[in-house]
């Protein structure tokens, strides 16, 4: 497992995300979400990138996720019309990042994909509670983290944290046929 690339990663999608937060403002800042994440898991790892022209491989990673961002957002919104309550936001937290790792996984390989994906769907289903503990926390954790869009920031980091782990996990996999004796197959 290549820790400093993890770590690398992470950071990036962190300062992606308080860039985030410092654009906010901007009329179109809803388009800097899904472009500074991609930008920030495809450059960290841009020697990884399967695709055999990498500059390709950036804006092809780009470009999808930035359509994958506002299909999360439509199918939430949509959800959240017919649903309600704040189970919505743990189902869009997830589905986004699915999709993005899904999405991810075309050009920059996930090396034990299933449990990559189940850890990634994991710390998103946890993005909403902490980004909400930050928000209503009687002490100040971070002044600037106080807005509701601070889930933003949450997801990205945790999402890239996910996805980091996801592409730089070497070690073996130990599967279901050597931990469960009734899985091996007998010869």
């Amino acid at each position: 497992m290549n820790i400093k690339r993890i770590i690398f990663t992470t950071l990036c999608c962190t300062l992606s995300g308080l860039l985030f937060l410092y654009m906010l403002k901007w009329d179109w800042s809803f388009f800097i979400i899904p472009t500074l994440m991609a930008l920030s898991v495809s450059l960290t790892n841009y020697d990884l990138i399967s695709i055999r022209k990498k500059w390709f491989g950036i804006l092809l990673h780009l470009s999808l996720s930035i359509i994958l961002f506002f299909v999360t957002i439509f199918v939430t919104f949509t959800l959240s019309a017919k649903i309600g309550g704040y189970i919505i936001f743990y189902i869009g937290c997830a589905f986004g990042a699915i999709l993005f790792a899904l999405l991810t996984n075309i050009i920059l390989p996930l090396q034990h994909f299933w449990s990559s994906l189940l850890i990634i769907t994991g710390v998103s289903l946890i993005c909403f509670p902490i980004a909400t503990y930050i928000h209503e926390a009687s002490w100040n954790i971070a002044p600037i983290l106080k807005g509701r869009e601070n889930i933003a920031i949450v997801w990205m980091i945790l999402v890239g944290l996910g996805i980091s782990t996801g592409i730089h996990d070497k070690r073996p996999y130990i599967g279901w046929s050597t931990t469960c004796p009734l899985l091996l197959d007998v010869q």
